[in-house]
C-alpha cells in the first residue's frame, strides 16, 4: 500500500494486487483512491 499525503492528511491510496495461483502470478491490478477534495488536480496520473 502506499499513501499520499498533504500535511500528514491522508489525501490519496495506491495498492497492487495479484494472484497467488502459478500461473497467473504475474498479473496484477492496481488500484488509486483520490479524496473528492483533491480530484482534478492530477493526482494518481502516470
Amino acid at each position: 500500500m502506499l499513501l499520499a499525503l498533504i500535511n500528514s492528511e491522508i489525501i490519496g491510496i495506491a495498492t497492487i494486487h495479484s494472484s497467488q495461483k502459478e500461473r497467473i502470478k504475474h498479473v496484477g491490478t492496481l488500484g488509486i483512491v483520490i479524496s473528492k477534495k483533491y480530484t482534478g488536480l492530477g493526482l494518481g496520473k502516470y
